[in-house]
């Protein structure tokens, strides 16, 4: 299966959905659901993993969603972690 990393974990060969497909359920579940929790938890995947397929995301979008607009709404929460980032946590106030 191509949506699986296998991983070799003391001889045990586990099965793992990939970063980019979880992002994507949170990155969903926070633009149509207007999620909160999800949003924040598409912010910690992004700022963990960075090397993420980002090309890879608008092919696995559900058919009824509008790409553009997800698209511009990730490149929005990309940046805002990339500022959030750049910015001392003494500096960052509440979250």
């Amino acid at each position: 299966m191509d949506r699986l990393n296998e991983n070799d974990v003391e001889g045990i060969n586990l099965k793992i959905l990939r970063v980019e497909d979880i992002l994507l359920d949170r990155l969903v579940m926070a633009q149509e659901w207007i999620d909160l929790q999800a949003r924040v938890q598409a912010e910690m995947l992004m700022y963990v993993h960075e090397e993420i397929d980002w090309p890879s995301l608008c092919w696995n979008l559900p058919d009824e969603m509008d790409t553009r607009s997800f698209q511009k709404k990730v490149k929005t929460l990309r940046e805002h972690i990339e500022r959030t980032i750049a910015t001392p946590i003494e500096e960052r106030g509440e979250p």
